[in-house]
């Protein structure tokens, strides 16, 4: 077992007094195999299925799905009521999607006391609907609504990756970290050193640019355990790329001083944390270059920034994205919002052009899909293509138009009541208990024992929850480092502001109901 770094040079194709009680079900919901993580994006279209026929999107590839219904699931049971698994009555299909529950809720995260009643003994005709509402999706990233103009432009004292001087918009947050390497202007071939806990979109533009990586372990706080680079290594590497896990961001002063002494520069990874400070200083301040993700904040489906407190951005030259993607950009959001019940008053006649849209789109590429057995390209699944491109006028507009307040306290509230329900937990525990009060979370980080059974079954209800298990195939395995435990047990639940009360606590409960099957298999599992 290596104890240092090592470097590859060619790529290989708000608390509360007491902890909520929590009563497991008689029954593990049911749950189908699915393999890929869903990509960020459009969100999916759903369509109204029979009671024994579930779907589910991931990207532009719908999934069949079946999913026998027991007949304790035709109607929302009072053990499961117990377990304040909010019913959101009133949800009915229309059009594309189904109409979103409320937000009015109790400190529990379950509706008023009248919906709760009702949900424990629903009327027969309503069953259905009860039914549907708990089979509904949540979606994955920030939504367009009305509510996402509403609130203050900002809040004092939060500081954000906008009131960096020099910044330049990019199509993603890969796209923002390849331009930093060509703002650079290193030789080819030279080593960038990369955490052994990452997402591969934070390797492939290393490769992407003609350079290497090199990798260093993170300790517990999430920080780069710097004895993991050996001497030679840091003499030859030029770039270090740092990220604020789960928008919980650390000082970063050591790591700053170390590359100071060695010349190397600083790539301040902010996909996870747009807002906040990291430490002793503003988030995105410590690096020479910081770049963020704004598809993880803002209700866009791609758009990233490049942004240096220290330096001169040269302006990259980008293509413009043209009248059809700008087109489809904009389309994306409002299908996304859709598609989850937003927008009211203009949503139902959206959803008939999409519907129509969507119809046309099935008619041409029928019988063009191949499934392939292949297993996936890593460079290929993490999008390049596009990083070379102007970003959409839907990310320079709602980035400029759309206030912050919202954003920050919803997050900051999801946090809190996801801390609420996992203080005290068998088989799993918060990574970070405790929020900085300014932090601004993009997830809360939980880990869990027995992780493998409860990501598969958590994936396989479609809920907000996601796990960075898919990670670069040379990345080594180094003395004191946690990140290859971390891309295993800790997954990560969405705290984004389009996730009312409810929908958080019906992830944390599933989650919980999963960690007390005491390692039973879901139900459906082949024996």
């Amino acid at each position: 077992m290596p104890s240092r770094a090592t470097w590859s040079s060619s790529f290989s194709p708000a608390p509360t007094d007491s902890p909520p009680v929590h009563r497991p079900s008689s029954a593990t919901p049911p749950v189908s195999r699915c393999s890929s993580e869903p990509p960020s994006g459009p969100a999916p279209v759903f369509r109204k299925a029979s009671s024994r026929v579930h779907y589910c999107c991931h990207g532009t590839h719908v999934h069949h799905l079946s999913l026998p219904l027991p007949e304790s699931h035709c109607s929302v049971e009072k053990s499961r009521a117990d377990a304040r698994l909010p019913a959101q009555p009133g949800s009915a299909w229309r059009g594309l999607a189904a109409a979103p529950a409320a937000d009015r809720c109790t400190a529990d995260g379950w509706p008023d006391t009248s919906d709760r009643r009702q949900a424990i003994n629903p009327p027969r005709e309503r069953l259905m609907t009860a039914t549907d509402s708990r089979l509904r999706h949540l979606p994955r990233t920030p939504l367009l609504d009305w509510s996402s103009f509403a609130g203050s432009r900002r809040l004092a004292g939060v500081h954000s990756i906008d009131d960096i001087a020099a910044s330049c918009l990019t199509t993603s947050g890969r796209a923002a970290i390849y331009q930093a390497l060509l703002q650079l202007r290193l030789e080819p071939g030279s080593l960038i050193l990369v955490p052994t806990y990452h997402c591969p979109t934070m390797v492939a533009p290393v490769i992407l640019a003609g350079l290497r990586v090199a990798y260093f372990g993170i300790g517990a706080d999430g920080l780069p355990q710097l004895g993991t680079i050996d001497a030679e290594t840091a003499g030859r590497a030029r770039a270090m790329l740092v990220s604020h896990y789960f928008g919980l961001a650390r000082s970063l002063a050591k790591v700053r001083q170390w590359c100071d002494g060695r010349q190397i520069a600083l790539i301040e990874d902010c996909a996870h944390c747009y807002f906040g400070n990291a430490g002793e200083r503003p988030v995105g301040t410590w690096g020479d270059f910081a770049t963020a993700s704004l598809s993880k904040f803002f209700p866009v489906p791609e758009g990233g920034v490049l942004a240096s407190a220290h330096r001169r951005i040269a302006t990259p030259p980008l293509t413009p994205q043209g009248v059809r993607l700008e087109l489809k950009s904009w389309a994306d959001v409002l299908e996304s919002a859709v598609t989850y019940g937003r927008l009211a008053g203009i949503s139902w006649a959206l959803s008939k052009v999409f519907e129509i849209k969507n119809h046309l789109n099935r008619a041409r590429t029928t019988g063009q899909q191949d499934e392939s057995t292949e297993p996936p390209d890593m460079m290929l699944a993490c999008d390049m293509g596009r990083i070379d491109r102007a970003p959409a006028s839907t990310a320079v507009v709602l980035q400029k138009l759309l206030p912050r307040g919202r954003i920050i306290t919803r997050r900051q509230r999801n946090y809190a009541i996801y801390a609420r329900h996992f203080r005290q937990v068998e088989g799993a525990h918060p990574l970070y208990p405790e929020r900085a009060d300014e932090a601004v979370p993009y997830v809360f980080p939980l880990w869990v024992n027995d992780a493998d059974r409860v990501y598969q079954s958590l994936r396989s209800l479609a809920l907000p929850v996601f796990r960075w298990d898919r990670i670069w195939p040379d990345t080594p395995t180094l003395t004191d480092d946690v990140g290859p435990s971390w891309s295993r047990h800790v997954l990560q639940l969405l705290c984004h502001q389009n996730l009312s009360e409810a929908d958080v606590t019906r992830t944390a409960v599933a989650t919980l109901d999963l960690l007390s099957a005491d390692g039973c298999p879901p139900l459906g599992a082949a024996a």
